[in-house]
């Protein structure tokens, strides 16, 4: 409850290629397989605070180990 709704919007893209998985954000053989994402469909006015926000968070999930992509997003 103390992060704001974004900040947990911000990573959708790693949930939506292994939404079964339990044991972390990503099955790390799916993050393997589809990231980094090389097409995002939005407005500019969506898309530059969105694919920051997106970015940072990446960053922060690779810097602890938890992601194998160092970048989100072709």
């Amino acid at each position: 409850n103390a992060m704001p709704q974004w900040a947990g919007s911000c990573w959708y893209y790693l949930r939506y290629i292994s939404p079964d998985f339990d044991g972390g954000p990503v099955d790390p053989d799916y993050e393997k397989y589809w990231m980094p994402v090389d097409l995002y469909i939005g407005g500019a006015e969506h898309a530059v605070l969105h694919l920051l926000y997106a970015r940072f968070w990446h960053k922060v999930l690779f810097d602890c180990g938890i992601l194998s992509t160092k970048e989100p997003f072709q």
